[in-house]
């Protein structure tokens, strides 16, 4: 994201340190202590102020951007955390949890303010609609679950969702129109869902574990991520069109 005329980008060491860049000239802007063991995620909010980070033993660090300050540590959490991910306004910040949950905090209030259940395995990934109250999510019970979140006190409730993905859903995307979700296996696949009619619309075989999906801008192509690897797939028709080695690499989450 930009902030201050910044282009930020995040990286997570195996120490349990989180860096701040510059993603124009690639000059760190700020060191983040306070988590614990390998952090697990990090993303950063649509505006660009906050970045949440959820560690091995699975809490969850807010922090603030422009200085990186610790803005809060979510406590009271019923399971262990996975994985975190912002709204489009960054109102809201939902957390899977080890228990299959997933906790929506209200960032005004900074307040848990309903639990989501709806899977049977521990959460593995979530993406939320580019424009709608919708949120996208996996679990390594081969699940994947779209949710119509709620307004005032009416509860939120699954839209559509597919099962049995082969080896677990590791990893969930939307498109940049919100029309499509991609959805990644144990299998090594990544299988493209129609979000209006709840169809599959396709598929691409990786030769490798996908384990993080990010869609480019254009939602044309999608980014597969896996130990040591990042490679880039055109949406239409499958091919790799360009893969990134990371043998050895030190890097355990990023964020842009």
């Amino acid at each position: 994201p930009e902030l201050n005329g910044r282009r930020l980008m995040a990286t997570a060491a195996k120490d349990g340190t989180l860096l701040l860049w510059n993603a124009v000239d690639g000059e760190p802007q700020a060191s983040l202590k306070g988590h614990e063991g390998v952090i697990r995620d990090i993303r950063f909010s649509n505006n660009g102020a906050t970045l949440v980070g959820v560690d091995g033993p699975g809490q969850v660090h807010l922090w603030r951007t422009v200085d990186g300050a610790l803005v809060r540590t979510l406590d009271g959490l019923p399971a262990a955390a996975i994985v975190a991910a912002f709204d489009a306004a960054s109102d809201i910040l939902a957390v899977g949890l080890e228990s299959g949950e997933i906790v929506l905090f209200d960032l005004g209030l900074l307040e848990p303010v309903e639990t989501l259940r709806g899977h049977q395995g521990a959460v593995s990934d979530l993406d939320f609609h580019p424009t709608k109250r919708r949120l996208a999510s996996s679990s390594f019970d081969g699940s994947v679950v779209l949710w119509e979140l709620s307004r005032g006190r009416r509860a939120s409730s699954p839209r559509m969702g597919w099962k049995g993905q082969p080896g677990g859903a590791l990893a969930v995307a939307y498109a940049p129109d919100g029309n499509t979700v991609a959805a990644s296996a144990g299998d090594n696949k990544i299988t493209f869902w129609d979000t209006r009619r709840g169809k599959e619309k396709s598929s691409i075989s990786t030769y490798a574990r996908p384990e993080q999906l990010v869609y480019l801008p254009d939602g044309e192509r999608v980014i597969s991520c896996g130990p040591g690897y990042a490679s880039v797939w055109a949406v239409k028709g499958g091919q790799e069109t360009q893969t990134i080695a990371l043998p050895g690499a030190e890097v355990t989450a990023m964020s842009l």
